[in-house]
């Protein structure tokens, strides 16, 4: 009952944000437009069926791609999605309008302005209204913890503002042992709605009973898995002479995708040297009169295929950099043993002032754009690498070589250098097999705030 409450609400919050997008756009040419038409007798009126055909046709579009499944998104993955249905419904509406023949009916500047206004308002009502929803006790899914001691302390680790965002734990049954589990089975209490068997260490006659006991007791039965290195993040299952098989794909090697990916990178790359072009001129003044050489450095990287490329930068360094750094690793081992384990120190003697605030911000990183222009890097992707690097990768090496890479990836989103080369494999693995357009405007929208943190920044 709880679920189809929350829908309602959530509906009725986008039927909001779309009312009072049409009512700022008629406002918008009214008042502020001042067309001489618009004040006289029906004229608001005739805009009501406008208003309805959008209500329709958005709420129908939302509910299509998945909107109000209560799914456990993150913020940009449901303004993206909301973002992405109302490009939709206008198309869808547009089409409508013309086909129906009554596209003169309507004032284009209401059309328009509905259209911008209800992308901006609808995510923003919808995130209020499940903040009340949440304060009140509607929002988050009643759930209950089931499973061992050894994975619960995981699952505290792992498990954050996400899930707690969504879900609110009524209860927790944590156990020494799997037969101690089965043994209490029957004394743990389905009163959520929901129940998280922590799974990682259990094996499956163990896991297949407790799912047995709670099948027609709770609404949502999840399992944390254990399943090692086998990813089956974007699997299709399906079955083939009765046989149950699981089918991989590897999206960013798909050629159509490619040339996609291609498009995408030329001209969100072309627009971003433009706009930033004032900026581009301020730092390199700023670099000139600071410190003596190039504006720009160009660090040989491993490219696509395992070709090598000047990766561009901002100079962050004095001009014998490298004579500094051999002294260094010579005279002191620990300074050794960092930068052999991540090829980067935190405290680097080579940079000069204005190149720590380059490095920090991540400002320097702005000329591998031109990259991206022609063709040696993608917007996003893999981080290159040097030729020393590329054997901490291990046997993905040549995976993450296939690809284009990245200015910026999956794991600068993720806590940048502070993460080790597991963890950015396991990122970059992710990416390479579920890209796609959305994937890459979600890794840039986090990179921004990313960034602006300085975690992990040096």
């Amino acid at each position: 009952m709880r679920r189809y409450i929350v829908r309602l609400l959530l509906t009725f919050s986008d039927v909001i944000s779309i009312l009072f997008s049409f009512y700022l756009s008629f406002v918008l040419k009214n008042d502020f437009l001042y067309f001489t038409d618009n004040n006289r007798p029906g004229y608001f009126n005739e805009h009501w069926t406008l208003v309805l055909y959008s209500v329709a046709i958005w709420i129908t579009v939302l509910a299509f791609d998945g909107d109000y499944s209560l799914e456990e998104k993150d913020a940009v993955s449901k303004f993206i999605g909301i973002t992405r249905a109302g490009i939709g419904s206008f198309f869808i509406l547009i089409v409508f309008l013309f086909a129906a023949k009554i596209s003169a009916d309507y004032s284009r500047i209401i059309i328009f302005s509905f259209f911008v206004f209800s992308i901006v308002l609808t995510p923003l009502i919808r995130y209020f209204t499940e903040r009340v929803l949440k304060k009140i006790g509607l929002f988050q899914r009643p759930t209950i913890i089931v499973g061992l001691k050894e994975d619960f302390e995981y699952f505290k680790k792992n498990f954050n503002r996400q899930f707690y965002y969504y879900n609110k734990i009524k209860k927790t049954y944590i156990f020494d042992s799997a037969r101690e589990i089965i043994k209490n089975l029957d004394s743990i209490s389905p009163e959520g709605e929901q129940v998280f068997i922590l799974s990682r260490k259990l094996k499956l006659p163990y896991i297949v009973k407790i799912i047995r006991y709670f099948e027609g007791r709770v609404y949502y039965i999840k399992l944390l898995p254990d399943l090692g290195e086998f990813d089956l993040a974007n699997m299709d299952i399906y079955q083939l002479d009765g046989n149950l098989l699981l089918q991989s794909r590897q999206n960013l090697f798909s050629p159509a995708r490619k040339i996609t990916k291609r498009i995408f990178d030329i001209i969100v790359s072309i627009f971003g040297l433009i706009v930033l072009s004032p900026l581009f001129i301020l730092i390199s003044l700023m670099i000139k009169m600071t410190s003596k050489g190039p504006i720009f450095f160009g660090h040989k990287r491993l490219g696509k295929d395992g070709k090598i490329f000047r990766c561009w930068k901002f100079r962050t360094m004095v001009l014998n950099a490298e004579e500094i750094l051999q002294k260094w690793l010579e005279e002191r081992p620990e300074i050794k043993a960092e930068f052999e384990k991540d090829f980067k120190l935190k405290d680097d003697p080579r940079i000069t002032k204005i190149g720590n605030f380059l490095r920090k911000t991540s400002l320097d990183e702005l000329p591998q754009l031109w990259n991206v222009v022609i063709g040696n890097m993608s917007l996003v992707g893999p981080r290159p690498v040097v030729e020393k690097e590329i054997e901490k990768y291990g046997e993905y090496g040549p995976v993450m070589l296939r690809a284009l890479p990245g200015v910026t990836g999956m794991w600068q989103t993720s806590g940048r250098n502070d993460i080790d080369y597991k963890d950015r494999i396991e990122l970059d693995m992710y990416y390479i097999k579920n890209w796609s357009v959305w994937l890459d405007i979600v890794v840039i929208l986090k990179t921004i705030p990313a960034v602006l943190k300085r975690k992990g920044a040096y």
